[in-house]
């Protein structure tokens, strides 16, 4: 086990443990986004300490995938989550509308291994006693950078646009959002 596999595992435990510590507080007045979010991050920051020990391209990739699962999807919950904290309410289609765009994002992440879509290319290389993921980004990986920028960017507006102009969120709250 590396330094780096040891570093991963201990934020893990740490994910684990302040997700307990939420579900143990949890009562029904947190939102279902906040439960989403607090259930996901463990599981995807578990994909990292398995990185680190993979010892081949194909485990590499497949547990590569399982890690873009938080990237593609948890941008989405906390983007949701700042909009219920600041009390705006998105239709119901425009949140089916995002949902359809993860899973698009991601479906293209499914293409790792299979495709040139999302990598061009990648391979696991020994290097200094560890091992290293290498990958080309393939053209659809840009996709995924737009898609993340938006779902922080969008958030920012509404944290903005919920401290100027809506005095029901809390000043605190405003700070807490920015602090996510």
């Amino acid at each position: 086990m590396n330094i780096l596999s040891i570093f991963y595992t201990v934020v893990f435990c740490i994910s684990l443990f302040l997700s307990g510590i939420y579900f143990y507080m949890w009562q029904k007045r947190y939102d279902v986004y906040s439960v989403v979010l607090f259930t996901m991050i463990p599981i995807t920051e578990l994909g990292y300490p398995l990185l680190s020990e993979a010892v081949n391209a194909a485990e590499a990739s497949a547990i590569t995938k399982y890690i873009y699962i938080g990237g593609c999807y948890l941008s989405l919950f906390i983007m949701l989550c700042i909009f219920s904290a600041c009390g705006l309410e998105l239709k119901k289609t425009v949140k089916t509308a995002l949902f359809v765009l993860s899973t698009i994002v991601f479906s293209l992440v499914l293409t790792i291994g299979h495709g040139t879509l999302f990598y061009r290319s990648a391979d696991l290389v020994y290097v200094n006693g560890t091992y290293d993921f290498v990958k080309e980004y393939g053209p659809f990986h840009t996709l995924f950078y737009i898609y993340v920028i938006f779902c922080l960017t969008v958030p920012l507006g509404v944290i903005v646009k919920s401290f100027l102009k809506n005095k029901s969120v809390s000043l605190y709250t405003i700070i807490l959002l920015f602090a996510l």
